[in-house]
């Protein structure tokens, strides 16, 4: 099973057996989510614009304050969770191809921090570098 796949799985099935009490989800970037259920809501979407993609945010630092989540105030909490070589094989080249779940590859060339990355090759370019 591919690790996106059981980790979704796994908080799914966790928030579930909570019941309201407590919720785990895997979100991303809206550009960079493959799963639409794992699209960012608006305290999400804000915490990964504002925080995680600003230039002095320490790459592995966590956010977290009290905010609202479906209507109750609760104990808000995001990590980021970086590419890695294994996750290219859904998320690397040839974009448009399939992969190995019948999915189409989604090459992104991600921008974070004032710098470039390209997920097809892991490299790491300096904002305005044409390598």
């Amino acid at each position: 099973m591919l690790p996106a796949i059981f980790a979704r799985q796994v908080a799914e099935s966790f928030s579930q057996k909570m019941k309201g009490k407590m919720f785990i989800k895997l979100t991303a970037p809206k550009n960079y989510v493959r799963n639409r259920s794992n699209r960012p809501d608006s305290w999400e979407h804000k915490a990964i614009e504002s925080k995680f993609k600003s230039s002095g945010w320490e790459k592995g630092k966590t956010f977290s304050e009290v905010a609202n989540h479906k209507g109750r105030k609760g104990f808000r909490f995001i990590l980021l969770e970086y590419y890695g070589q294994s996750c290219l094989a859904c998320h690397g080249e040839p974009k448009g191809t399939r992969d190995i779940i019948g999915g189409k590859k989604r090459r992104r060339e991600i921008r974070w921090a004032g710098r470039r990355y390209q997920s097809g090759n892991l490299q790491m370019k300096k904002k305005g570098s044409r390598r």
